[in-house]
């Protein structure tokens, strides 16, 4: 019996080598662009991928925290760059120079990087030495989809954003204008008229920009830095882009409003979402005492005290300072002087384990995606005050979804900002609002990461599962909106009027001719009598 069981024993091994060995796959990630909101998007699917057996090898400009088996990340080298954001610059910029910055601005960061030690190692690498690329290929960074023809493997997009006009396109997902926003506006899927011109404006800016610009001049950044043997043979970069297997999207229809989406695009919103740690002794013992509530104000892991003007500052600490009812955790850099014992400073902070915690009853945020999708899945109320980009979307979405407000920062004052956080502390409706989209959001049958690793597992076996993708990724525009058919009807009803006016026209010349030829008949009858 000891034999037989051993037997088993032995042929079980045998059985997981062989399996860990078939499902284990080389995977390639690659993600030039300096923002650590992208980076942080991405790093919890290429950890769980490595925890499952696959051979991960990421290229980042960013240090790894701490080792991890079958994970080997590379930084690139950032010094030939400022790669410091000017962040009140950024903050008023209108939508359209927003598209032009990323298109061209990223584009050269992404372009010296290209141009590095690190990313010309890895193109002097083996053709055979990947399974599957996973890449950011839709932020002014498509030239990096030249890995997947290197390599010859299948590639998948993370896409950290909502898909503008532009990206949905490259996705062959539809986008209607009249109800999906793009993220550069503060709109909801509920727009007036002039929300609804403005939303068209820059979404046609975006296709045709696109096309005009942005693909060709990614084209030339691929053929400029891309040498290896066989890149005499790399197709046009809009090939590269339909060859695409997977869109992994940073949204959520829950956050980020209901929209259709092809089978090639799955979002995984919330893939950054962890299992809960215990917090640090000194922040549980501060949070189990605030006996009033305690409010979490953090502005994310990008803008720092010098991206605010002196008179916003002054807000900031002079509200907190006279909040001496809750208690304060501040993420903050700057020294706050004659600070009292109510409010607590770090430069770093656990948010989700904060914002969890019962005495947690407010956050104010910035409007952050990331943050976002962690304050609703906790189920907190949120006062938002945004500063660029998509943030002034997400603080939208908190006021349509009655579970916070937002604060104008140009216009911020004292008793304004005072009063917005007593009345969110103080009116129910907006905790069991947030209490609700958290019910909703952890109502699913797998979690965001279970999915994503799920759906690039599948690409992997089947191959690239070219399957899922739409014949709209390769149609071209005139065709995708039917101009020719709708051009072709137009012609034919034209045709069709034409040709009646023509008809009833000769129908009444000759009726009219042989109306007179009666009247001179009758006439001359008459003349003769």
């Amino acid at each position: 019996m000891k034999i037989q069981n051993a037997s088993y024993f032995c042929c079980f091994v045998a059985l997981s080598i062989c399996t860990e060995i078939v499902l284990s796959a080389r995977i390639l990630f690659v993600l030039p662009f300096p923002g650590r909101s992208h980076y942080l998007f991405s790093k919890p699917l290429l950890e769980e991928l490595a925890a499952r057996g696959h051979q991960v090898t990421a290229y980042t400009t960013f240090k790894q925290e701490k080792p991890q088996r079958n994970y080997k990340a590379i930084q690139l080298n950032t010094s030939a760059f400022k790669t410091e954001f000017d962040f009140p610059s950024l903050r008023n910029m209108p939508a359209f120079t927003d598209v032009n910055e990323i298109w061209t601005t990223v584009a050269a960061v992404n372009e010296a990087l290209h141009q590095g030690p690190e990313l010309q190692e890895l193109k002097r690498q083996p053709n055979d030495s990947y399974d599957l690329i996973i890449v950011q290929a839709t932020f002014a960074d498509e030239s990096v989809l030249a890995f997947g023809h290197k390599f010859g493997v299948p590639v998948i997009n993370m896409h950290p954003l909502m898909m503008d006009s532009s990206v949905a396109r490259m996705a062959g997902a539809p986008h209607g204008m009249s109800y999906i926003p793009e993220y550069r506006y503060p709109h909801t899927d509920r727009m007036n008229f002039w929300q609804r011109v403005k939303n068209t404006a820059i979404g046609v800016y975006e296709l045709i920009g696109g096309n005009v610009f942005q693909i060709p001049n990614q084209d030339g950044i691929m053929r400029r830095n891309f040498r290896y043997p066989g890149s005499e043979n790399l197709p046009h970069i809009r090939d590269l882009i339909a060859n695409i297997s997977l869109h992994l999207v940073n949204t959520i229809p829950l956050f980020t409003y209901n929209r259709p989406y092809p089978p090639n695009v799955i979002e995984v919103a919330g893939i950054n979402l962890k299992r809960l740690e215990k917090l640090p002794q000194d922040l549980q013992t501060f949070l189990d005492e605030a006996t009033n509530g305690a409010i979490f104000f953090s502005f994310g892991s990008m803008l720092t005290p010098s991206a605010f003007s002196t008179e916003m500052k002054k807000v900031f600490v002079e509200t907190m300072k006279s909040l001496t009812q809750y208690r304060i955790i501040w993420k903050w850099t700057d020294e706050i002087d004659n600070a009292s014992g109510h409010i607590l400073q770090r430069p770093w902070l656990p948010q989700p384990e904060i914002l969890a915690h019962p005495n947690c009853k407010l956050f104010i945020t910035h409007g952050g995606f990331n943050s976002l999708v962690e304050v609703m899945s906790i189920g907190k109320p949120v006062l938002g005050i945004p500063y660029f980009t998509d943030q002034f979307r997400n603080v939208a979405f908190y006021e349509q979804a009655r579970v916070g407000l937002g604060v104008d920062l140009d216009n911020i004052t004292v008793a304004d900002f005072t009063e917005k956080i007593n009345r969110i502390i103080q009116t129910s409706s907006f905790r069991e609002n947030a209490k609700k989209i958290s019910a909703l959001y952890h109502d699913q049958p797998q979690t965001s990461l279970e999915k994503a690793v799920f759906w690039v597992e599948y690409v992997i076996r089947h191959k690239g599962a070219h399957h899922l993708k739409p014949a709209s990724m390769t149609l071209p525009y005139y065709k995708y909106l039917l101009i020719d058919v709708i051009l072709f009807f137009l012609f034919s009803l034209f045709l069709i009027i034409y040709i009646c006016i023509r008809t009833v026209r000769k129908i009444i010349c000759q009726f009219c001719l042989r109306s007179n030829k009666i009247k001179k008949s009758v006439n001359g009858n008459k003349k003769q009598n």
